[in-house]
């Protein structure tokens, strides 16, 4: 894997790192009258998931 590719995924890490608990504990604090408020309490995992995945992937990816 090229030292370009890893140090951008290692940013992207850290920065979804230090951004999770701001989201989650937003995301949490939504008005629970809201019809979209059971996504918007889902988002912070969905999104943790993305920023794990795609990495992985294109890790794999750069294998073939």
């Amino acid at each position: 894997m090229k030292l370009g590719t890893i140090f951008i995924m290692l940013i992207i890490f850290v920065f979804a790192a230090f951004l999770f608990p701001t989201v989650y504990d937003e995301c949490q604090s939504v008005n629970a009258s809201l019809t979209m408020a059971p996504v918007i309490k889902v988002f912070p995992w969905i999104f943790l998931v993305v920023v794990v995945l795609v990495p992985i992937y294109f890790g794999l990816k750069e294998h073939d």
